[in-house]
């Protein structure tokens, strides 16, 4: 049986983001009774499941995230 392995962080985190640098458009989101927010902070998933990844730098494969993990790295080097 499959079972998925996460952890959940905390949902607060994800509203200090802001759209034009000052407005925080979640600031509000526990006024809301039906939205929840989900700060997965990993997920195990087999790569069997996985088709697509979304990333800040768009839709890449799961055979490109090696690629990309790679230059972030030296980009965090240099």
């Amino acid at each position: 049986m499959y079972r998925n392995a996460y952890c959940i962080g905390d949902p607060d985190c994800l509203v200090t983001a802001s759209l034009d640098g000052e407005s925080k458009p979640l600031s509000n989101w526990r006024s809301f009774p039906h939205l929840q927010l989900l700060n997965i902070l990993y997920d195990v998933t087999p790569a069997q499941y996985i088709t697509m990844i979304i990333t800040e730098v768009g839709m890449i494969p799961p055979s490109s995230v090696p690629v990309v993990m790679e230059k972030v790295r030296k980009d965090l080097i240099y």
